[in-house]
């Protein structure tokens, strides 16, 4: 099977526009195209006018119309053969040339190929090109390297002066405080009151104290009752007045004022 080259210039400018209507042209356009399905190309045969109205789905009579202006105007040439007609194509092999352009321009064409860069410089460039690919991505991958070992750099020191914060360490006397705690909880919070405060040597003896006397009391026999740290740091209850159990010994609460 052939394929046929359709110049929409010449097309659409030839005098078939004037010659045919627009179903006579396109039947035109099967007929061609019939042509080129098997040999001998630029010819194809059919039965009858019915029978090639129903391959081509066109009416009888737009067929009909079609071969008597084509033939008049010297488009197709229809002849009797064994199994009913033979359509043939005028200057079909003309439009299955290798070009249809005129000499002059050809010619042209020819000038413009041989001006044309040699393959090997057309390699050349194309080597030049690749390393110049190379390179920009060596350089994106080092600006990036970089900049990800200055982030890196960057982090580091960060947490460094995170580390060196004061709420971020830990006094000695507040360690003493955190052992003898019942409740460890929120420690990070507790620290921060801690150095807030900035209890001396001897607030921090009596809030030590008044913690044992707390870890005596009723209710912090109880986990669930005991404050956490921080918060017994912010409310200063080491200066609340602790209630003792009633003992078998004597008849009402023993209170402890610190």
């Amino acid at each position: 099977m052939r394929w046929i080259k359709w110049y929409p210039v010449d097309w659409l400018h030839s005098t078939c526009r004037d010659e045919l209507t627009p179903a006579e042209r396109a039947t035109f356009h099967d007929y061609t195209c019939l042509a080129s399905l098997r040999e001998p190309y630029g010819e194809f045969t059919y039965s009858s006018i019915e029978a090639l109205s129903r391959q081509l789905n066109t009416p009888v009579d737009i067929i009909i119309a079609t071969n008597e202006k084509c033939q008049k105007y010297n488009r197709i040439i229809i002849t009797p053969h064994n199994e009913g007609y033979c359509v043939k194509i005028q200057k079909y092999f003309k439009y299955q040339a290798k070009t249809t352009l005129p000499k002059p321009l050809i010619q042209a064409d020819v000038n413009k190929i041989s001006k044309k860069p040699k393959k090997s410089s057309t390699k050349l460039g194309s080597r030049l090109d690749k390393i110049r690919l190379d390179k920009t991505r060596k350089e994106k991958n080092t600006i990036y390297s970089s900049s990800h070992d200055d982030e890196e750099n960057i982090h580091c020191l960060r947490n460094k002066k995170r580390d060196n914060l004061p709420w971020k360490q830990e006094p000695e006397d507040f360690q003493g405080f955190w052992k003898a705690y019942p409740r460890k909880v929120s420690k990070v919070d507790a620290r921060r009151l801690w150095q807030k405060l900035q209890p001396t040597p001897e607030l921090v003896d009596e809030i030590l104290r008044a913690l044992e006397i707390h870890k005596q009391s009723e209710q912090w026999k109880n986990r669930q009752y005991i404050p956490h740290p921080s918060t017994w740091l912010k409310q200063r209850r080491w200066e609340d007045e602790v209630v003792r159990q009633e003992s078998e010994y004597f008849g009402e609460s023993d209170k402890i004022m610190l």
